[in-house]
């Protein structure tokens, strides 16, 4: 009987123990999940309503992942344009972003097809020189200077992402930008256009706007 009572209490001190240690993993995962952070993205300076967002314009920021409800992390805003304007240190949500290149009165998007050493490794909201290249010459002249990227693909016509067209990781042709888009005044239009259909456009990327 003696022997009964104590195995009963060796069960009961037994079983408290592994219902205490499931209340407190789960408590320690709920603190967890409530104290996970997310790098968010802020202005490091004013950025006007239509611009594409470069590196430049933006630092990362660790935020707890329970207030950053409607923030853009940092790895998602680059190349994305602002629907409206932001102030430095604002912190940069998504419903202010869009993934539409922004073309200024004036301007028409061109696309240009591209190879590895002429897509200057382009991704939207950079800046390039474009070139036009006389194959028969050997010359080249420049035709445009701090041209807008608005848009790059693939040779799947896919976006390419950030971090695919790092020299390091070009292993195939969907790496790196075989068409990109960039913004030009539509008075150069026709000379970038002629170009391009003779995949005769070189590009050159060169500091932003103001840098």
């Amino acid at each position: 009987m003696k022997v009964s009572k104590k195995v009963g209490i060796v069960i009961s001190l037994i079983l408290a123990l592994l219902f205490t240690t499931i209340i407190v993993a789960k408590a320690n995962h709920r603190n967890s999940e409530l104290n996970e952070k997310v790098q968010v993205a802020r202005a490091t300076h004013y950025i006007p309503a239509g611009s594409a967002i470069n590196a430049q314009d933006v630092n990362s920021v660790d935020m707890v992942k329970s207030y950053a409800d409607g923030l853009v992390q940092y790895n998602d805003v680059i190349g994305k344009t602002t629907r409206v304007s932001v102030l430095k240190d604002q912190y940069i949500y998504s419903d202010g972003l869009s993934t539409a290149g922004f073309l200024k009165q004036g301007y028409v998007e061109v696309y240009v097809p591209v190879q590895i050493n002429s897509s200057a490794f382009a991704l939207p909201g950079d800046r390039v020189d474009v070139y036009i290249v006389n194959k028969n010459t050997k010359t080249s002249s420049k035709a445009l200077s701090a041209a807008l990227v608005i848009d790059s693909l693939d040779n799947q016509g896919k976006e390419v992402e950030i971090g695919e067209t790092d020299r390091s990781k070009v292993t195939s042709r969907q790496d790196h930008p075989s068409a990109v888009g960039i913004m030009v005044p539509e008075e150069s239009a026709a000379q970038i256009v002629a170009a391009a259909d003779e995949k005769n456009v070189y590009l050159v990327k060169c500091a932003p706007e103001g840098s």
